[in-house]
């Protein structure tokens, strides 16, 4: 089961990578998440060079002397992770309308990451919006934690939660809005093995097929374990 799903996985991974490897040709330049400053057009080498006649004076590349970079070349350094906000443009190859569109990151493989320290005074943390992975690092074993779901999920969105330390009772709990399938009552660390628990939130109708065909959700909104 572990084998297939590793396969699965990659295979999407792999379908996502390359029109996204392809856009990132569209919009060259940019800053890089969680990467430092760069140089987009490198004259040459230094301490000092100028430019090609016309181009102006290169500048010192930050963090790296050595090299000149062209003028504006220079780009800024990215944020240092994906806050979950973000949206990607992707073309649907649906046979209607509409034929592009944008996607939030946290319907993406990965998505945003969360990390919380938790102390043996604090028994109940919210989960906030836009969260894929929500990481707890426990001082110890902790005794009982609550653990409320987003407030605002949104359809196709995968939650995950792990813990460096043992959770005897743990919580997850959800607004009165949704409800949360086979719900789990501890959330043990492994010390061979990741150990966490996966679920997918799922309201109103789900897209199925090439063409973006929806199925009703009966039972919606739910949040479906997964793992």
């Amino acid at each position: 089961m572990s084998k297939l799903r590793i396969a699965l996985a990659v295979l999407f991974a792999a379908a996502i990578a390359v029109p996204l490897a392809w856009a990132s040709g569209l919009w060259p330049n940019f800053p890089l998440v969680a990467s430092a400053t760069y140089c987009a057009s490198i004259l040459g080498t230094g301490p000092t060079q100028l430019g090609n006649t016309g181009q102006g004076t290169g500048t010192t590349v930050t963090g790296a002397p050595s090299t000149i970079c062209g003028p504006g070349a220079q780009i800024s350094a990215g944020p240092t992770g994906l806050a979950g906000s973000e949206i990607v443009p992707m073309d649907t190859e649906y046979s209607n309308q509409p034929y592009t569109v944008t996607v939030p990151v946290v319907l993406l493989p990965g998505g945003s990451v969360a990390y919380q320290a938790v102390n043996a005074l604090v028994t109940s943390f919210s989960i906030p919006n836009n969260v894929n992975m929500y990481i707890l690092d426990p001082t110890g074993t902790v005794t009982s934690l609550t653990l409320t779901f987003p407030p605002n999920p949104i359809n196709g969105q995968t939650l995950r939660i792990a813990s460096s330390k043992t959770i005897t009772n743990f919580l997850p709990a959800a607004l009165a809005s949704s409800t949360i399938t086979n719900a789990p009552t501890i959330l043990t660390a492994s010390t061979t093995t990741s150990f966490n628990y996966e679920w997918v939130y799922l309201t109103g109708s789900q897209v199925n097929g090439p063409n973006g065909t929806a199925t009703n959700v009966v039972n919606g909104p739910t949040w479906y374990r997964l793992q």
